[in-house]
């Protein structure tokens, strides 16, 4: 005879449990169906630049380990990070990698991951000084006042000083390099993230993940901003200064 407890227990709970699993099951093919049309999506990208591209990435565009913990802050947060959906190729003598960026942020239960796009330029970027520009909120900029803080501030640009943090050590050349063109600019695109350590130029928002016609006009932008370095960089004669 059946245990009337089991019946009861069956007809209760069997149907939560079979939902549960069906919205699994759902939810895993959405992820695996938006990763796979996502890589598709970039390889027609890299096919309309003439870039190259690798869906797995290349794990040498991750820093060692040993790098100054104030360069290429974007790598220094979290652990299991990987690059994928890589596109590489050259505009106008630029070396430019696209490319997606994942990392894991230990939670109370387990682990968070945040993927994010990132433009990066190089060969043309050994001439400009290692920077760290980020956009911050103006609870934070006040946290930093009150602390003593590294930030590069611009006396005749409170605006522009009131929406980013500018960091580096070599701040003579720093300030030759964001004359007032350049922080108009950023200015008017605020909540972009640039860092420059030796020959890489790095670009992205933070936590924020592109399609690929979004990626597209954000390369553009970028390279925009890189020319006003370009043109910066001319009346600057100083040898790059490492962090």
């Amino acid at each position: 005879m059946s245990n009337p407890i089991f019946l009861l227990f069956a007809c209760l709970f069997l149907p939560i449990i079979l939902f549960v699993l069906l919205i699994g099951t759902v939810a895993s093919h959405d992820l695996h169906h938006h990763t796979k049309r996502r890589a598709e999506n970039f390889h027609k990208l890299a096919d309309t630049l003439a870039f190259d591209f690798k869906p797995e990435g290349d794990p040498k565009l991750l820093p060692p380990v040993d790098i100054p913990q104030e360069a290429l802050v974007i790598f220094s947060q979290g652990n299991s990070k990987r690059i994928y959906n890589l596109l590489q190729g050259r505009i106008h003598d630029v070396d430019i990698a696209i490319y997606d960026y994942e990392y894991g942020i230990p939670a109370s239960k387990n682990k968070e991951l945040y993927n994010q796009t990132i433009i990066e330029f190089r060969s043309n970027c050994a001439h400009l000084p290692n920077f760290n520009l980020q956009p911050v909120h103006a609870l934070q900029k006040k946290i930093e006042a009150w602390l003593v803080s590294k930030d590069i501030n611009f006396a005749d640009d409170p605006l522009f000083s009131s929406r980013y943090s500018l960091q580096g050590h070599d701040e003579a050349m720093i300030r030759k390099l964001f004359g007032a063109k350049i922080r108009q600019h950023y200015t008017q695109q605020w909540s972009f993230s640039t860092e420059c350590y030796q020959q890489r130029l790095l670009f992205y928002q933070e936590r924020q993940q592109f399609n690929s016609v979004e990626a597209s006009k954000f390369l553009y932008k970028a390279l925009d901003i890189l020319g006003l370095f370009e043109e910066a960089s001319h009346t600057t004669d100083n040898p790059k200064a490492d962090f």
